[in-house]
């Protein structure tokens, strides 16, 4: 028992003593082999995201939420189902997302209406990071972090915040995961709303990338007036 107690001490002593992660190792991207590590279902922990009216939506309506990620048609593609509860409505979109050049640099850009590319990070090992970066008007960073937990510990959640404030970004947004989250609209979509359908159909009618950039300029310059 007494070697137990000089081996836990030496080892905080050993976390205490160690140098402080630097912007470029806290947002090192993640290597992967292969697609399978990022494969499952994801709980939705937090976000921090540069989007005009993003943070203040978020922080008011967004309760809980989860990402499925699965195999796309092509090896170098994924599937991705976002559900999110917000407001106390369901909401679900599909994407279909294509790796870029090689697994090294692990960037996928979206086949979908909106330009949009994201990056995986280095994080806890049941947590996965996401650095997503939206091209309209400019190009809107955001942070995800999602977890097979529910919950993240004190010291993991530190380490997210170290990586919000590296990337310049708003404090984050947390959700509540121990509320009851939306179901799976592949087993029962009965109150579900698919965002997906809904910017197929605008898309046949309006340019869906200009109106965001006309909204997005507008929220913009109502938070220049307030400022």
């Amino acid at each position: 028992m007494l070697v137990l107690c000089v081996i836990s001490v030496l080892s905080l002593l050993s976390v205490g003593l160690a140098a402080p992660l630097s912007c470029a190792d806290l947002l090192r991207p993640l290597k992967m082999n292969s697609t399978n590590h990022i494969l499952g279902k994801w709980i939705f922990i937090a976000e921090s995201t540069e989007v005009p009216g993003g943070r203040e939506y978020a922080a008011k309506e967004w309760i809980t939420g989860w990402l499925q990620i699965s195999p796309g048609l092509q090896n170098n593609t994924v599937k991705e189902l976002q559900m999110i509860n917000i407001g106390g409505k369901c909401i679900s979109m599909t994407s279909e997302m294509t790796m870029e050049n090689n697994m090294e640099n692990n960037t996928f850009t979206s086949t979908g209406p909106l330009p949009y590319s994201q990056t995986y990070l280095n994080t806890c090992p049941d947590c996965l990071l996401v650095q997503q970066k939206l091209s309209l008007v400019s190009k809107y960073s955001t942070l995800y972090i999602f977890s097979k937990r529910k919950e993240l510990t004190s010291a993991e959640l530190e380490v997210f915040k170290k990586q919000v404030d590296c990337l310049n970004l708003p404090p984050a947004v947390f959700t509540k995961p121990q509320k009851d989250s939306c179901p799976d609209p592949t087993q029962d979509n009965s109150k579900t709303l698919d965002l997906s359908k809904v910017i197929e159909l605008l898309s046949d009618k309006i340019d869906l990338k200009k109106t965001l950039e006309e909204m997005i300029s507008k929220l913009q310059l109502g938070s220049n007036k307030a400022d």
